[in-house]
């Protein structure tokens, strides 16, 4: 009797241990499959957060995985070090959605180590017309710009000696970079090309109107000085003059030099006014305050969140600094 019970104990354990071994291995074979399906989602990364933004808008209600390379408190890229996260992340991308202009000074090194990845430059298709608003921007040694920025040499990556590519703060441009966008995205995602292009129409309306409220405010303020590059295509858009160009970040060591020829262009203008980032540029701006009696207006560069992504954060940042400098004009 107990010979029979044992027989029974070790066909039911071999009969259960054939059950699990079935299970699991259908299990792994779905898996497998569920793997394969999710791998055909195209993987679009984008290097920061105002690259971020626009790709909301133009992937909107697409089948796709959207990724931000960067935290979206990191602020512009000048001298940013890929991390082990991002590189593992660059991997898993089938598109890589960059800015360009010289911002993401690691472009190279993605280039050669993911030598399959599509590399989007949303500068890449600027007009003539739109070249020449970027060559005023940025810097040249005839301009009346205080910076030395330049074209040239983008290998080095000390602020100064790059051009400037702040290019989302001018509505122009932005417009320009979301076609780039829309077009790229379309190429390596056919089934979703139809969309990309709607999605980009109907982002750029939103911008024609956002242009419409800054030629409310455009050549009232007739001119300023800037404490960020970013604002002179912000001041360009404004019909703004910008006297003099004092780009300040963390690691920025102002000159005595500059100190001084930033207080002349101040005390030159019938009513001085300064476009400052507060983060950076805040203490500097309250000295030439305190020295010329200028009017400082804080803005934002729209380069970071504060921890959250929304579609309509351009747009509502773009017009809140609209609001700051009609309230500076009625000063």
């Amino acid at each position: 009797m107990k010979r029979r019970r044992t027989g029974l104990f070790v066909f039911v354990l071999l009969l259960s241990i054939s059950a699990v071994s079935v299970l699991g291995t259908a299990l792994f074979v779905n898996s497998g499959k569920n793997k394969s399906k999710n791998s055909e989602k195209l993987t679009i990364v984008t290097s920061f957060y105002p690259v971020y933004i626009s790709a909301m808008n133009v992937t909107d209600g697409a089948n796709v995985d959207l990724e931000n390379l960067t935290e979206p408190s990191t602020g512009c890229l000048h001298d940013y070090t890929l991390t082990p996260k991002d590189m593992k992340l660059l991997s898993t991308a089938d598109v890589f959605l960059v800015n360009g202009g010289g911002i993401e000074n690691f472009l190279t090194d993605v280039a050669e180590s993911y030598p399959n990845l599509k590399i989007i430059d949303l500068s890449k298709d600027f007009t003539d017309e739109e070249l020449e608003q970027i060559h005023e921007a940025g810097g040249d040694a005839d301009s009346n710009s205080g910076d030395s920025s330049s074209d040239k040499d983008h290998e080095d990556h000390d602020h100064e000696d790059e051009a400037n590519a702040h290019y989302w703060m001018s509505v122009t441009l932005l417009k320009t970079q979301v076609d780039t966008m829309a077009k790229g995205l379309a190429e390596a995602d056919p089934a979703n090309a139809s969309l990309y292009q709607s999605n980009a129409e109907t982002y750029e309306k939103k911008l024609d109107s956002l242009q419409d409220k800054e030629k409310e405010v455009a050549g009232k303020l007739s001119n300023a000085v800037i404490f960020h590059a970013a604002f002179y295509y912000f001041c360009q858009d404004l019909n703004c003059r910008v006297a003099y160009t004092l780009d300040l970040d963390e690691e920025r060591q102002v000159s005595a030099g500059e100190t001084r020829d930033t207080a002349d262009a101040l005390k030159s203008m019938q009513n001085p006014v300064i476009l400052a980032e507060k983060t950076y540029g805040q203490e500097m701006a309250e000295r030439m305050q305190a020295e010329t009696g200028c009017k400082v207006v804080y803005l934002d560069p729209l380069t970071r969140s504060n921890g959250k992504y929304e579609k309509d954060a351009y747009i509502k940042g773009m017009e809140e600094n609209l609001a700051k400098i009609e309230a500076a004009i009625g000063w």
